[in-house]
């Protein structure tokens, strides 16, 4: 038997992701299709990890600061 972890694994769906994000639900599924945020299918619905949704975030956010500061001296 495994040891419990730390945290428990937070299963969002596309509504969930949306309302967090405050976003529409077509464009959390556009991100998904894309290819941009990660999601797997689940009885026919998109499911998103809490840890990948931070992860997407995280990296979202750098990107955004390091494109935000090109072509400043």
């Amino acid at each position: 038997m495994r040891p419990a972890a730390d945290h428990d694994v937070v299963f969002w769906s596309v509504t969930d992701v949306a309302k967090i994000l405050r976003v529409s639900r077509p464009i959390v599924d556009r991100l998904i299709l894309q290819g941009r945020l990660p999601a797997a299918k689940v009885g026919g619905q998109y499911r998103i990890r809490s840890d990948d949704l931070q992860k997407w975030w995280d990296t979202e956010v750098k990107n955004t600061k390091r494109n935000n500061t090109k072509g400043i001296p």
